[in-house]
C-alpha cells in the first residue's frame, strides 16, 4: 500500500523527473494502524511500566513517558533510571500520538495508596449499610500517609 509520493498526486512534471513512492510492506491503511495502536493502549493501562515499556520499545512505539499527563517534559530517561534501580511503576494513561503510544505511569506505592483512599470508604458505607440498615454514621479521617482510618482507629 502506497503511504507517500513526491511529487504530489496531480502534480506537472517533465517525462524525466523521478517520482518517489513510499510502500507500507505490511500493507496496512493508516484506519488499520490506528486500530491497532488503540487497542494497544487499552492492553498498556493498569499494567506493569517496565513490561509495557519494553514491548513498546520492541516495535519501536514509545512516545513520551510522564509521570502526569500536564507535565511538560518527556521524563522517559528519568523514568527507565528508577525502574532500573528497582523502583515499579504501573501505567495509569497511554493515549497514542503521532503514531507512537505516549505513557503516564506512576510508581506503584503511590498508586496503590491513592488507590486504597478511594476504596477504604466506599468498603466502609458497604459494609455499614449491610450490617445497620436502619441507618449509621463512620466518620472517616486521614493522615499524612494516606492512610483512612475513623475515629475508634479501625
Amino acid at each position: 500500500m502506497a503511504t507517500k509520493q513526491s511529487p504530489k498526486a496531480g502534480a506537472k512534471v517533465s517525462h524525466s523527473t523521478g517520482i518517489t513512492v513510499t510502500l507500507d510492506p505490511q500493507g496496512k491503511t493508516k484506519e488499520q494502524k490506528e486500530q491497532e495502536l488503540s487497542k494497544r493502549v487499552a492492553d498498556c493501562k493498569d499494567k506493569d511500566a517496565a513490561t509495557v515499556i519494553a514491548g513498546l520499545d520492541a516495535d519501536k512505539l514509545t512516545g513520551t513517558i510522564k509521570t502526569s499527563s500536564n507535565d511538560p517534559a518527556d521524563m522517559a530517561d528519568t523514568i527507565r533510571g528508577s525502574i532500573a534501580q528497582g523502583t515499579a511503576y504501573i501505567v495509569t494513561d497511554a493515549i497514542v500520538d503521532n503514531g507512537k503510544i505516549d505513557l503516564v505511569v506512576d510508581t506503584v506505592a503511590h498508586y496503590n495508596r491513592e488507590l486504597a483512599s478511594q476504596q477504604i470508604p466506599a468498603m466502609c458505607e458497604a459494609a455499614g449499610k449491610q450490617a445497620h440498615p436502619y441507618g449509621f454514621k463512620v466518620p472517616l479521617f486521614s493522615d499524612n500517609s494516606g492512610v483512612v482510618f475513623s475515629d475508634d482507629t479501625n
